[in-house]
């Protein structure tokens, strides 16, 4: 497990060594949850038991990932991987794509959270997901990044 840790580490670019560790965090997380829903969707496509495997995100639930809504799931976690793997790589797009991946996530994560009072004015949403305490020092650091793309003496 060392050795795949340090063979990890010694293949990462200098931009992925500087990030924080919380972001890092994120970033396999998301990656490897990415790679998971690939592949269940994968099976469940191929699969003539009638799978259903379920996600979630933002408090959005999919009954299973192979609907329309589970697609969109499923193509909000590759955003994310794509994130990660260009943090990995160092690539100049990351950061920007990041503030893009937050902010959309921050404003998907509000319309969920007040949808149902916009739709009827009695409801009251209880089932907050927490979510959004990811996703704001996420955004705030691709934000406070931004302007400075290329120049990783920052990001120590």
């Amino acid at each position: 497990m060392r050795k795949l840790i340090a063979n990890f580490n010694n293949n990462a670019s200098p931009v992925w060594r500087v990030l924080p560790k919380y972001i890092k965090v994120f970033s396999i997380y998301f990656f490897l949850h990415a790679v998971i829903l690939v592949i269940l969707l994968l099976a469940e496509a191929i699969s003539h038991h009638g799978f259903n495997f379920r996600s979630t995100i933002y408090n959005l639930p999919s009954a299973s990932i192979s609907t329309p809504l589970g697609k969109v799931i499923v193509g909000i976690y590759l955003l994310k991987a794509l994130v990660a793997w260009g943090f990995y790589k160092g690539t100049k797009w990351a950061l920007p794509l990041a503030f893009f991946d937050g902010l959309n996530g921050i404003l998907l994560w509000l319309f969920i959270l007040l949808q149902p009072a916009i739709i009827d004015k009695d409801i009251i949403q209880t089932g907050v997901s927490i979510d959004i305490l990811f996703l704001l020092p996420y955004t705030a650091f691709a934000f406070h990044s931004f302007p400075k793309i290329g120049d990783t003496s920052h990001l120590c």
